[in-house]
């Protein structure tokens, strides 16, 4: 059974070593930092810029509502022919446009079709961003994942309404609007490279590959023992030690997801082609976590690293367990 904060902490350690899954934090939480202006002010939008009254902004949340569902029913046969980086791309500049032409209304057969878009913009963003974040997390870290987004993405949302309502009391309602498109929209813009996990893509590659083979233990080891020092030695090519180097820092970023709080390779300098990779874990009983968090994609990648190695010679592994004062053998 793990314990609870160490749980936390490999949780949040997955997160800061997930590529994929920080792109959909950042692409995510930006677009909801910016968006919640509507939420914020919507209030005001209603009483003060259209001079309606609690009928009119319930009309302007139904019709927001109504355009989320709308959304929601064409979503499929965007994902088909669009990638999730361009729905979210295309959805926030939609939304863009909704929030310019929604600060220039000043009546509710104009603010009305212009929520009414920008609630299918908005569920189109947010059903995307929560799909990318799920397949960029394998099976034994989605649920503390998953939270870790709903954090971010409501934190973002409570902080624009405050920053937004704040910066409503400078520049004016009108004007706050603006400037919450127009940051959205260079945003938008600026952060087109940073790619989600693509949702048509099989996501087999995250399922456990179960590869490893379990450590050999000649003495006690019991699981609360630690840390844990692995290394692996590896026989390296000359003329492939570059391309060797790029994969292996790749691999790394992977034992740093699967649990490892250290990471790092040298090299021999009596035998330049002897690569040495170690990473400490905080207990035997973490490290035997990792064996089963290893993916099929990891294992590729780790077969990929093959190809680069001497020939008729393989990783050679070890596992050194940190040795208290007055404890031998394990016991």
């Amino acid at each position: 059974m793990e314990r609870f904060f160490s749980a936390m902490r490999t949780g949040l350690r997955y997160v800061k070593f997930s590529s994929p899954l920080k792109a959909t934090l950042f692409r995510g939480g930006s677009f909801f930092l910016f968006g919640s202006v509507i939420w914020a002010l919507l209030p005001l939008i209603s009483r003060q810029q259209i001079g309606g009254g609690p009928e009119t902004y319930g009309l302007m949340v139904g019709s927001m509502g109504a355009g989320a569902v709308m959304g929601a029913l064409n979503l499929s046969r965007l994902r088909k022919i669009w990638s999730g980086s361009r729905i979210v791309q295309v959805g926030s500049l939609v939304f863009v446009v909704a929030l310019l032409s929604l600060s220039q209304a000043q009546s509710q057969w104009h603010a009305l079709p212009t929520v009414l878009v920008a609630g299918a913009a908005w569920l189109s963003v947010l059903s995307t961003v929560f799909v990318a974040a799920q397949l960029a997390l394998p099976r034994w870290i989605r649920g503390r994942g998953i939270s870790v987004c709903m954090s971010v993405f409501m934190g973002c949302l409570a902080l624009g309404s405050l920053m937004w309502g704040t910066v409503e009391n400078v520049l004016g309602l009108s004007m706050t609007i603006i400037v919450a498109a127009i940051g959205l929209g260079l945003l938008t813009l600026i952060s087109t490279r940073v790619k989600l996990p693509r949702i048509n893509d099989d996501s087999d590659g995250l399922e456990p590959s179960r590869h490893w083979q379990l450590p050999e233990t000649r003495v006690p080891v019991s699981f609360q023992r630690g840390p844990v020092m692995i290394t692996i030695d590896y026989l390296v090519k000359p003329e492939h030690q570059e391309a060797f180097y790029s994969t292996l820092n790749e691999l790394g970023e992977s034992r740093r997801r699967d649990g490892a709080y250290f990471w790092s390779h040298f090299q021999d300098t009596a035998d330049p082609c002897l690569i040495r990779e170690v990473f400490l874990v905080e207990s035997w009983a973490e490290h035997l976590r990792q064996h089963e968090r290893v993916t099929r994609s990891d294992q590729q990648l780790q077969n990929y690293l093959s190809a680069f190695l001497q020939d008729g010679t393989k990783p050679r592994a070890r596992h050194f367990v940190h040795e208290k004062s007055g404890v031998h053998g394990g016991k």
